[in-house]
């Protein structure tokens, strides 16, 4: 996967682990969209993103819940940090 991220269409979901997701991602956004339901973590979602925005398409509805409480609770922290 370090090589070529779309090389995870190949891998069946049953093989898939959270550190070849993260690994096809982080070479190429697009390989998000190979990454199985139950891999497509917040973790994975942004470095897909990070990598080519246009990633954003592939983000399955749960996963992007997950990202907004996280970005939330994010921005909440930084804001008390300032104040």
């Amino acid at each position: 996967m370090q090589r070529n991220g779309d090389a995870l269409q190949y891998v069946a979901d049953s093989n898939q682990t959270a550190e070849v997701c993260l690994a096809a991602v982080q070479r190429n956004g697009d390989a998000l969209q190979y990454v199985a339901d139950s891999n497509q973590t917040a973790e994975v979602c942004l470095a897909a993103v990070q990598r080519n925005g246009d990633a954003l398409q592939y983000v399955k509805r749960a996963a992007f819940e997950a990202a907004k409480i996280v970005l939330v609770e994010g921005v909440k922290y930084a804001l008390n940090k300032v104040a």
